[in-house]
């Protein structure tokens, strides 16, 4: 395994991790770190192959994957806080 296969394995770790414990800050930082050690990578003097390309990809797509489900998640737990509080406040309204 080379060192760049190295970064990009804790780089996927660390992303996961972020989206996992929902901070998406920390999940955008790392990706950006993903994408330097990436391009350095296919501009070295040993560029990945396509395989290891595909493979990457199904792991970011996993992450992506993971994130939206997230940010749905989240949204949809925005919005029942928000009609709750709606309901309360009309509700408080009538006495």
């Amino acid at each position: 395994m080379s060192l760049f296969s190295e970064q990009i394995d804790a780089l996927l770790s660390a992303i996961t991790e972020h989206i996992t414990q929902g901070n998406a800050n920390k999940a955008s930082q790392s990706l950006e770190d993903l994408n330097k050690v990436l391009k350095t990578w296919c501009d070295s003097t040993q560029p990945p192959s396509e395989a290891q390309l595909i493979e990457l990809q199904t792991h970011i797509n996993e992450a992506s994957s993971g994130a939206i489900t997230r940010r749905e998640k989240v949204q949809a737990q925005l919005l029942s806080q928000r009609q709750s509080s709606k309901a309360i406040l009309k509700y408080k309204s009538t006495k």
